[in-house]
């Protein structure tokens, strides 16, 4: 079970970091000077909009020595768009500018633009924003916030609803409240500097440093994190400090506020119409808690031997309407998120759903062998049905589990609400330009039956063209109905640059212009779509000088 989780855990990470998830919950729609654009005369502004409001944290212009002519320069934002006046004339030569904003689901966006200033491009250096290191943490603590989060609120449901005053569990499921609410309360401050360090382009070191997490606590996961966390400590005072009588509800109350700061942030909460998405988002989490935190103080009480037919009747009752309900506040805010039923299988967003619908069919098939099986059986005194409920319910878990770590990855892939018409404003071409072809370099990769052959035209640090010609291991010329290069230098943080090639009238696949510097061993993957349902993907290390 433990290498099928490893297994599962791997993929997902590999489909959330394809190159739709790079572009992240805002889109780059324009940018002034434009991505690969050679200029006769220096701007005196750069300016980037996006297709929503955003808040920058970072933006660099940065020249071929590496030095960033923005720093101590004061950003100016109005709505979409985000512009900085310069203080000195660009010299002739090439510029990045190098960008890291928050959008407004609370997600950071990060990318750069190449320019250049008169002919004759000499090789700017991409600054270093950082590794997947971050975006893997950020994740893993988010998975860690939510899981204890349902167990805490949901287990405080359950102590007021299910189980009876008298209930010899009760101290049991208290103590793990408790323990469930710190671990949710620290996951949810550790996600901020997370998030800050990211949205500074800093290394994870950069942890011990005030700048981390006041950036990070000025998003909107900030805001969220604060309101959580005093849903959670009202929880755990209530639990240990409170008369019976006001116990519970001021138990719950918390509970609700916690589950509440699930809808100050990310991109379920935040899609379109607000007024929809938010109270949805607020519905799925307190029925989601309920459900899954009932769970493990269940488990408690099978293994006893008071009250547990009781808790199990009254919360199967329960459970029907409640698992009712959250299914359609789960399937409004997918609608939201998709667009169509076409993106579930057409979008990496609708592939990640797709693999958390599938652990949550799981947890609605256990359910129902508890209900309207091994629960009856158990009333009647059937030892062998207290043991089928254990090992159902623990699958229950196990799902669960799974799904909480799907649903955390979610925030690494961007939803198809994002328009078609932006994501190809967000894929602009580098302008052409011809090339000597004294110098190439030739690698070749395969997969399955299939050899490609690349060359990049001269070879070195600077523009390049590619070409990719296919065949078959038989020596059978290939023509895919589409092909894509993704680019990527991680030793230097040069994230995903996606680019399509076009077919030649030879069937050879090209690039006209890409854009290979600094210098550095570029690992560059091929997405070659063969048919509507057949795809294959080739991986090359190219060493650029």
């Amino acid at each position: 079970m433990l290498l099928v989780l490893r297994s599962l855990f791997v993929v997902l990470v590999a489909v959330a970091m394809t190159p739709s998830a790079a572009l992240a919950h805002a889109v780059l729609v324009e940018a002034r000077p434009a991505d690969g654009a050679v200029l006769a005369e220096a701007p005196d502004v750069v300016e980037l909009r996006f297709n929503e409001p955003v808040t920058p944290t970072v933006v660099r212009v940065v020249d071929a020595f590496g030095r960033d002519l923005a720093k101590g320069l004061t950003l100016s934002t109005v709505d979409q768009r985000v512009a900085l006046r310069l203080d000195r004339p660009l010299t002739l030569g090439s510029y990045v500018i190098s960008y890291r904003v928050v959008s407004a689901d609370g997600h950071p966006v990060a990318g750069s633009v190449m320019f250049q200033v008169g002919p004759g491009m000499s090789n700017a250096v991409r600054p270093d924003n950082g590794g997947r290191g971050g975006d893997i943490a950020l994740t893993i603590s988010r998975a860690i916030h939510y899981g204890c989060m349902l167990m805490a609120a949901g287990g405080v449901m359950f102590l007021v609803v299910i189980a009876g005053a008298d209930w010899s569990g009760r101290a049991r499921v208290c103590l793990g409240v408790v323990v469930a609410s710190l671990l949710a309360a620290a996951a949810a401050v550790a996600g901020i500097g997370l998030n800050g360090a990211f949205l500074r382009a800093v290394p994870l070191d950069a942890l011990t440093e005030r700048e981390t997490w006041r950036v990070g606590g000025t998003t909107s996961l900030g805001a969220s994190a604060a309101v959580i966390s005093t849903g959670l400590f009202v929880m755990v005072v209530a639990l240990a400090a409170l008369r019976a009588r006001v116990r519970g509800a001021v138990a719950v109350l918390g509970a609700v506020v916690a589950l509440g700061g699930l809808t100050l942030t990310g991109h379920a909460a935040m899609a379109p119409p607000r007024w929809l998405s938010a109270p949805l988002v607020l519905i799925h989490a307190l029925l989601a808690a309920f459900w899954v935190g009932s769970l493990w103080p269940l488990l408690i009480g099978l293994r006893g031997a008071d009250d547990a037919a009781t808790m199990l009747r009254r919360f199967s009752s329960l459970a029907l309407p409640s698992v009712a309900a959250l299914t359609a506040a789960g399937g409004g805010l997918a609608a939201l998120q998709l667009g169509s039923v076409g993106a579930l299988i057409d979008t990496a967003y609708g592939n990640v759903l797709l693999i958390k619908l599938c652990f949550v069919a799981i947890m609605l098939t256990a359910a129902a062998l508890n209900r309207w099986q091994f629960l009856a059986a158990f009333v009647r005194g059937d030892g062998i049905a207290r043991k089928a409920l254990v090992r159902s319910i623990g699958i229950e878990l196990g799902a669960a589990g799974v799904v909480v770590l799907v649903t955390a990855l979610l925030g690494l892939v961007p939803p198809p609400r994002v328009s078609d018409h932006e994501m190809h404003e967000a894929h602009m071409h580098h302008h052409s330009r011809d090339h000597d072809d004294a110098e190439q370099l030739v690698v070749t990769a395969a997969a399955a039956a299939m050899i490609a052959r690349v060359e990049f035209t001269p070879g070195r640090a600077g523009r390049n063209a590619m070409t990719v010609g296919f065949a078959s291991t038989a020596g059978n010329q290939i023509l895919p109905r589409e092909v894509t290069a993704v680019f990527a230098l991680p030793d230097r943080g040069i994230e995903a640059i996606v680019r399509r090639l076009k077919p030649d009238a030879l069937g050879v696949y090209r690039l006209a212009t890409i854009e290979l510097s600094p210098p550095g061993l570029w690992q560059v993957r091929i997405d070659v779509l063969l048919s509507d349902f057949d795809k294959s993907i080739l991986e090359v290390e190219v060493p650029i000088r």
